[in-house]
C-alpha cells in the first residue's frame, strides 16, 4: 500500500468514523509515518528532554533490508503482522515456526492488536497509536500469506494476470525497475 491509501484512506475512514479534521489528520498522518520513518537515534530536545525513535520502515533498496535483526524491528511488528496460523494467540498452529510468521488478514492477532488500541485510547499518545494500528491492520491484507524474514515463503514464482496467463507486463516492470535502481546505485559509486 502507499500514500494514497495509508495516509488518504485512513483519513476519510477517521472522518466517516466521527474524528474532527484535526484528530482525523493526526490519524493518517501516523499512519503514513509507518512508512516514512527510515531513521533511528535519539533525539534531543531543547528542554533538555530525550526521545528515541526506533525505524518502521526502510528505502526499498536499503542494505538493511537483508539484515536479519532490522527485519525483525521493521517488517514484522509494523508490516507483517504475524497470523498465528490463522489461531488465536494462546494457541500454537500446526506446521513449523514460519507458519506463525505468516501475516493473515484480521487475524486473531491483528483483532487483539486493534482492541487493545481502543482500550488504551486515553493515554496521550492514543490518537497516533490508533494510526500505527491501522496501519499495520490494512498491511495485513495488503501483506496477506508473506512473512517479515527473509524465507522461501516470500518467494513469488508464478505471477499471472486478470486473465490467468503469465504477468510478462508486470515482470517488465519489476525488472526495468530493478534495474534502473541497480544502475543508480552503480553510478553512485563513481
Amino acid at each position: 500500500m502507499q500514500i494514497d491509501f495509508h495516509h488518504g484512506v485512513t483519513y476519510v475512514v477517521a472522518r466517516l468514523a466521527g474524528f474532527d479534521h484535526d484528530s482525523a489528520n493526526i490519524v493518517a498522518y501516523s499512519a503514513q509515518y509507518v512508512d516514512d520513518a527510515i531513521n533511528t537515534g535519539l533525539i534531543r530536545f531543547d528542554n533538555g528532554a530525550l526521545f528515541s525513535r526506533i525505524s518502521s520502515a526502510h528505502k526499498m533498496l536499503d542494505y538493511r533490508n537483508f539484515k536479519e535483526l532490522a527485519n525483525h524491528y521493521v517488517w514484522v511488528p509494523f508490516h507483517f503482522l504475524p497470523g498465528n496460523g490463522g489461531l488465536p494467540a494462546d494457541q500454537d498452529p500446526p506446521g513449523t515456526f514460519i507458519e506463525k510468521l505468516i501475516c493473515r488478514p484480521n487475524s486473531y492477532v491483528a483483532q487483539d492488536m486493534v482492541r487493545e488500541c481502543i482500550n488504551q485510547r486515553h493515554h496521550p499518545y492514543g490518537i497516533y497509536r490508533l494510526g500505527v494500528t491501522m496501519h499495520v491492520y490494512a498491511d495485513t491484507w495488503a501483506h496477506q500469506g508473506f512473512a517479515g524474514i527473509s524465507h522461501h515463503v516470500n518467494e513469488a514464482t508464478f505471477l499471472i494476470d486478470e486473465q490467468g496467463q503469465p504477468d510478462h507486463k508486470l515482470e517488465n516492470r519489476l525488472k526495468n525497475f530493478l534495474l534502473g535502481k541497480r544502475y543508480l546505485w552503480d553510478m553512485a559509486q563513481y
